[in-house]
């Protein structure tokens, strides 16, 4: 019966060869034997290790788990493979299992290095799910993926920050989050924009809050033949701003009485309670 290792360099030898779809399906069979069958943080065969494009690579896992992971999550990650949950729909189903929220039973993860391991695995998942959303224009969705991916970074700091990340696995998922944490910055930041724009063109100031759409905001749309023009269209914003401090993020806090008023805590809603008392005493009568 062949091992992960056996399975990898098989996907390694189709790639070679060309054979994107055949590559793809059997990093996903390494996968799943590591998981079924092996110890989940074994280290990669040292004929592997010793490689230039691996021995140099500071983001390069060294365990067997961690460099089929990388390459699977890849095929994903890559737009021009066209890999998702409709074009690889198995495929994806492993990728979601990985999914921080997820309630799969990962038992095989029991040591204390398996479980930071897995947490990496998770936040991977999280920023290639993420990515997935956001070009499938899910931006709500996208996030959400971010934002769980990145507050379970926070939980260990090789993963959170690259000045602790230990060479390998913990490089390889620091430079996820980190672009993780820009392409957070960068949604909302455009959903301050949009906002902003749909107040200054339409006088729209009420499409603030996550899941709210604006319509109406202009792209410039172009066809083949050179014609087109500006075109008016829907944008549904992806995070909640804060009341009190103007801050943006996933799904905050609502006003438990009226929820008319999002909070990042329970100290912005204190401190703006004078100016939310009126409207939230209001919307009781």
């Amino acid at each position: 019966m062949s091992s992960g290792v056996d399975l990898f360099r098989k996907a390694e030898m189709l790639y070679f060869l060309g054979n994107v779809d055949d590559t793809f399906d059997y990093y996903q069979r390494a996968i799943i034997k590591i998981l079924k069958d092996e110890i989940v943080t074994a280290l990669i065969p040292s004929e592997i290790a010793q490689l230039p494009d691996v021995a140099n690579d500071k983001s390069h896992p060294r365990e067997m788990l961690g460099l089929a992971w990388r390459n699977f999550v890849g095929y994903f990650q890559d737009q021009e493979m066209k890999k998702d949950k409709d074009t690889s729909p198995e495929a994806y189903k492993l990728l979601k299992m990985f999914n921080p929220k997820s309630t799969h039973d990962f038992h095989r993860f029991h040591t204390a290095e398996a479980k930071i391991f897995l947490k990496g695995m998770q936040i991977s998942a999280a920023f290639t799910l993420g990515l997935l959303a956001w070009d499938s224009n899910d931006r709500v969705a996208a996030v959400k993926y971010y934002r769980v991916g990145l507050d379970m970074a926070k939980e260990y700091p090789g993963y959170d920050r690259m000045s602790e990340a230990a060479i390998g696995w913990e490089t390889y998922i620091a430079d996820e989050v980190s672009e993780m944490r820009d392409n957070m910055a960068v949604l909302l930041q455009n959903d301050e924009w949009n906002v902003q724009l749909s107040a200054a063109l339409y006088g729209d100031t009420g499409s603030t809050k996550r899941k709210q759409v604006i319509s109406g905001i202009g792209y410039r749309r172009i066809e083949a033949d050179g014609s087109g023009g500006l075109e008016r269209g829907e944008i549904q914003i992806a995070s909640d701003k804060c009341d009190n401090c103007g801050r943006r993020d996933a799904k905050m806090p609502q006003c438990s009485v009226c929820k008319g008023a999002t909070y990042c805590d329970a100290a912005c809603q204190t401190a703006h309670w004078p100016k939310h008392k009126a409207a939230c005493r209001a919307s009781r009568r």
